[in-house]
């Protein structure tokens, strides 16, 4: 399940060049509000998963958070402890960070507990989900096993954060999964055995501003967007040989408004 990274390229509408920032980092590019993005550097064995932030407009790393001073920070908080028994014992893949998402401003007064720019930040080896004041380095919450090796966790308007949940390692069906900050309740959204849904790596969801939700089964090249009732509105397999039902692998998918692009890019751009 290691992943090797690289560098993150920015490139305008017809694909040139506008900044390259050469490194190792992985798994995500996530906007905030103000100009900048969130991602991990370093190589997905690495016992720490250190946080960089990065301005979109320059491509110049303004801010790194260090995991081994986040522990250092919170001695009283041991959720790491699984982390580290691997690293003992096999030395390799003993977190899997895949996704760190800041809580937008727009959505705080849904969040009781937590502050905008707050990290949302999933640790899939461990089941681990937790909150991190990107300032203090404090650990504000936490949740350990209410998913299985679990990606893409989203703030939402409900005041759930709302994850993808493989299952690999338990039920053998993807899921997607709202646990409540307050009540730590959890909620099964979708459950993906009512549709045969099953990804063991990757797996993403995006709430819609139509109220829909697009899903992202990766390893079945699958994506499918779901009604507020449950019910299927659109699907896609990225299929390669559709009687041996073998497709591509697909990672994202998106549902943009008509008049989402306001440059018609694609017929002014060079060949």
């Amino acid at each position: 399940m290691a992943e090797t990274g690289g560098g993150i390229v920015k490139v305008d509408a017809c694909g040139e060049e506008v900044w390259n920032l050469p490194g190792s980092f992985h798994h995500v590019v996530h906007p905030d509000e103000h100009g900048y993005f969130w991602s991990f550097i370093g190589t997905q064995i690495h016992m720490n998963q250190d946080i960089v932030k990065v301005s979109v407009e320059t491509g110049e790393i303004v801010e790194t958070i260090m995991m081994g001073d986040v522990r250092e920070a919170n001695p009283e908080v041991a959720i790491w402890n699984l982390q580290l028994l691997v690293f003992n014992l096999a030395k390799a893949n003993m977190s899997h960070a895949n996704d760190v998402e800041p809580l937008p401003s727009y959505l705080v007064d849904k969040y009781p507990l937590f502050e905008e720019g707050d990290l949302v930040i999933s640790y899939a080896v461990t089941n681990n989900v937790f909150v991190l004041d990107p300032d203090t380095l404090e650990v504000k919450w936490w949740r350990i096993g209410q998913t299985d090796l679990q990606h893409d966790p989203d703030w939402e308007p409900s005041g759930d954060i709302v994850l993808f949940s493989n299952n690999p390692r338990t039920k053998g069906t993807s899921d997607i999964v709202a646990i409540d900050p307050v009540t730590l309740s959890k909620t099964i959204l979708f459950d993906g055995a009512e549709m045969g849904v099953f990804t063991n790596i990757n797996g993403d969801h995006q709430l819609t501003s139509w109220g829909t939700r697009m899903v992202v089964s990766a390893t079945q090249g699958w994506a499918f967007e779901l009604d507020e009732n449950g019910e299927v509105i659109f699907s896609f397999v990225n299929a390669t040989d559709i009687e041996k039902r073998q497709a591509l692998h697909l990672s994202r998918a998106f549902h943009f408004d008509e008049n989402y692009f306001t440059n018609r890019f694609w017929e002014t751009c060079a060949d």
